[in-house]
């Protein structure tokens, strides 16, 4: 891996977890604001649900 691709990926790594810090905190916010336990036990489960969708998806794909 050149340095370029490194430097990329690195951009791309940090933008992501941005990205999801503020997705997560916005639902914190509006999502159960006065009970917290229960807004971040969604979050969680939120978080898995698509986590699971998507290594579904993943795993549909041909390999090539």
């Amino acid at each position: 891996m050149n340095l370029m691709n490194f430097l990329l990926w690195f951009i791309a790594v940090i933008a992501v977890v941005s990205m999801w810090r503020g997705l997560w905190q916005l639902m914190d916010i509006y999502l159960w604001p006065n009970n917290p336990k229960r807004s971040n036990w969604a979050s969680f489960i939120i978080g898995l649900v698509v986590l699971a969708i998507a290594l579904a998806f993943i795993s549909q794909q041909p390999e090539i």
